[in-house]
């Protein structure tokens, strides 16, 4: 390819999602030492696309993240067999734009594979978030960047995605199958799209696998001289120490327990090497959301100096067999905001306990909390599991409990605590709202997408049923609503070969609390105007005027879309421009 047409031609391949065949090779070289496998392993310097990162700038909008993210990884490689400055900074200026700008609180970045623009996660809420090998391999960029510094950020960023982004993408309730997910959806009236490994095996599949296989590496690190011993995980786990003869047993109690995280016993298991009693350190991470100034830490029941967050706690003595340290850092309850920054997505926040994100049993995005004292409004109500109740934003009480945990239920993982009230007033000449991002409500696929400038609500996957809610509330005692009008465009998806059954939608007038309503309108079989061909070339509006209707407001109402994606599914640009007539 070089030869035909050069680096031209070759970093338009590099552009194709190539599999990190650098690390590939700089590990063979790091084997080998032949100078042919490191010049083979710079032929995959795909600098047309990472220059920019090596002076710091933000490239990351459009690109497919698992083309990447494995390149990285085999920068980092490179860098620390040859000494690359420039390697070395795309690896942690990548980091550090993508975990600043585009990642969720489960760690995780990226929607329908790739990367939006930045803090414009609001539009990435939907069935598609996050697909697994990123996550994976997200992990391993960390974990090089950790080895250079020793720096513990790494670990809490590591903890987090491993715990809600990998840990709850295998169906533990499945016993006739090993299940995964590709895709962790985030978006409201969420469910995990199980896939069963003897039915397909694509390459999150395989990812996973390693993720599972793998779950002993990164708990424990040593220095290079052998002096310092680190506590990354708090994993039961035993490991053996070589270099000084030493067994390590940890118990760990992590992330449920409300009086330990883990004790770590010290065990001899042979006269030291050389004979070799010196002191040495044990150093354990304090994570950064161990925050509550009652951080506990021990050695055979003497209480030691109080742990501050966000750095390692060292730990130097000659130490004694059969020693015991013992450390507890409660978790807390905050409130992480959604990584966007236009107005109408301030109010969307996660709920964190510690690193540990919280889903709830609910298909609604609205609910009762205080950002600033989720304490106050959100209650654990079990001493073993981590299970909490909270409030809704129609007062009901919904249950809370680690995403990680969740195999069939229907959950939210962001939510806004802004009360529900009626902004849709009564006129007699008929009241006027538009559905525009701001306050659109998606369940399960469907979702919010940027089209060539144009917000559009996507109406899912095929054979998918979802839902979009237009948050502009109804509500009046007195009146019924008589009639609707509005007129919507769409730009219709390709289905699978040969099938091309059409999108179907129906509007209905619902209770925003209960669910239930009225069905008003449903459209026809919706197949041309093909995205495929012109992604932004709408069919000419299509005007919808109902009446005759005589429905009841008198609790808080919304309009809600609901898609039945069959072959085929549609985009919608926004805004859609209603008017309400009344009895």
């Amino acid at each position: 390819v070089l030869r035909r047409g050069g680096q031209t031609l070759w970093q338009e391949v590099l552009d194709t999602e190539w599999g990190g065949m650098n690390e590939v090779l700089y590990n063979l070289y790091g084997v080998t030492g032949n100078p042919d496998h490191l010049q083979t392993a710079r032929y995959f310097n795909h600098w047309s696309w990472s220059a920019p990162l090596a002076a710091g700038i933000d490239d990351l909008t459009n690109q497919h993240a698992n083309t990447h993210i494995p390149e990285i990884t085999g920068e980092a490689r490179g860098y620390e067999l040859t000494g690359n400055r420039t390697q070395q900074a795309i690896a942690v200026n990548f980091f550090s734009i993508l975990n600043t700008t585009r990642t969720f609180a489960t760690g995780g970045s990226n929607d329908y594979e790739h990367w939006g623009a930045p803090f414009r996660l609001g539009d990435q809420l939907n069935s598609q978030t996050e697909e697994s090998c990123t996550q994976y391999n997200m992990l391993k960029v960390a974990t090089h960047l950790f080895q250079w510094t020793a720096d513990s950020s790494w670990f809490d960023y590591y903890e987090r995605a491993l715990l809600n982004g990998l840990i709850g993408n295998q169906n533990r309730q499945d016993p006739s199958m090993t299940s995964f997910i590709y895709m962790l959806p985030l978006g409201p009236g969420s469910r995990k799209d199980w896939g069963i490994s003897d039915d397909g095996f694509p390459c999150c599949w395989g990812t996973l696998a390693e993720t599972f296989s793998s779950l002993t590496d990164n708990i424990y690190f040593q220095s290079p001289d052998s002096t310092e011993f680190y506590v990354n995980q708090f994993v039961s786990s035993t490991v053996y120490w070589q270099e000084r003869q030493l067994k390590f047993t940890q118990s760990a109690g992590f992330p449920a327990s409300t009086t330990s995280t883990a004790a770590i016993r010290v065990q001899s298991t042979a006269p030291p090497v050389g004979g070799n009693n010196s002191a040495w350190t044990m150093r354990i991470r304090v994570p950064f959301w161990a925050y509550s100034g009652r951080n506990v830490i021990t050695i055979n029941g003497a209480a030691q100096p109080y742990a501050t967050p966000g750095k390692y706690y060292g730990i130097t003595r000659t130490w004694a067999d059969g020693d015991v340290v013992e450390f507890f850092f409660p978790l807390a309850l905050r409130a992480e905001q959604l990584k966007d920054d236009r107005p109408e997505f301030q109010s969307d926040h996660a709920i964190m306990d510690g690193p540990v994100l919280l889903a709830g049993i609910t298909s609604s995005a609205g609910r009762a909390y205080d950002p600033a004292n989720v304490e106050a409004t959100v209650t654990r109500t079990s001493t073993t599991e981590l299970r909490f109740a909270a409030d809704d934003a129609c007062n009901s009480t919904i249950v809370m409990q680690p995403l990680f945990e969740i195999m069939q239920e229907t959950y939210s993982v962001y939510f806004t605590p802004e009360a529900l009230k009626p902004d849709v007033p009564y006129s007699p000449s008929g009241s006027t709202f538009a559905a525009v991002p701001a306050n659109i409500r998606t369940t399960g696929g469907a979702g919010l997408v940027d089209n060539q400038g144009d917000e559009n609500i996507r109406s899912g996957d095929s054979g998918e049923t979802n839902s979009a809610s237009v948050f502009a509330l109804i509500q009046d005692s007195t009146h019924t609503v008589a009639g609707l009008e509005f007129a919507y465009q769409y730009v219709s998806g390709y289905g699978p070969a040969g099938k091309h059954v059409g999108t179907n939608f129906s509007v209905w007038i619902v209770d925003v609390c209960t669910g239930q309503g009225v069905p008003v309108y449903s459209s026809p079989e919706l197949t041309q105007y093909p995205y495929d061909v012109c992604s932004n070339c709408y069919s000419p509006p299509v005007p919808v005027s109902v009446f005759g209707l005589s429905i009841a407001v008198k609790s808080l109402s919304a309009v809600k879309f609901v898609f039945q994606d069959n072959d085929r599914n549609i985009q919608m640009p926004l805004p859609i421009r209603f008017t309400m007539h009344w009895n």
